[in-house]
């Protein structure tokens, strides 16, 4: 008889975890302190190829973007050389290019869309960002923007001293007012 009871405790155990635990799910805010004492929370989410957009995702929202490297051929006229981030000797810059749209309802100022760039071994190496004028949301709905940011080839003296291997980007930072 006891054996019984310590199936029954032991099913009824099992039975109120799996209850308990069915309703968990991943969130897109994390909750941060704030050097204020304040909780703030950090609203980000996830694009479909894994590239996270942080900030004002509750105003504006990228629908697309590509990578592309280029060389120069004359002075400010760019050729592609490849899609994404591509280490080539004759490179000289990365762009960063896509849409994006205003979802927040109302008229935005200041938007600004950053990016970060980080080499093969998660090093950062730099930031970029575009900033974009007023967006209205517009009519139709589905009126959108595009945005371009830009990583050069640095130059000293009109020289071209290097250009760093740009592996990927650590996602989007949106702000917008």
């Amino acid at each position: 008889m006891e054996i019984n009871n310590r199936f029954l405790i032991l099913g009824i155990a099992v039975l109120l975890l799996s209850v308990g635990f069915s309703g968990c799910t991943e969130t897109n805010q994390n909750t941060t302190d704030d050097p204020n004492g304040d909780q703030g929370e950090e609203k980000f989410t996830i694009l479909p190829d894994g590239t996270r957009v942080s900030g004002d995702i509750d105003k504006l929202k990228i629908l697309n973007y590509s990578v592309i490297t280029e060389k120069e051929v004359n002075y400010r006229d760019y050729q592609k050389i490849a899609d994404g981030f591509v280490y080539i000797e004759n490179a000289s810059r990365y762009r960063i290019y896509g849409t994006t749209k205003n979802i927040a309802g109302k008229i935005l100022n200041d938007i600004k869309i950053t990016v970060e760039y980080y080499d093969d071994n998660n090093i950062y190496l730099s930031s970029g960002s575009d900033t974009l004028g007023i967006l209205d949301p517009g009519i139709p709905d589905t009126y959108t923007w595009d945005f371009e940011i830009i990583y050069y080839k640095e130059t000293i003296f009109g020289m071209n001293e290097y250009f760093e291997y740009v592996d990927h980007i650590g996602g989007f930072e949106i702000s917008a007012s």
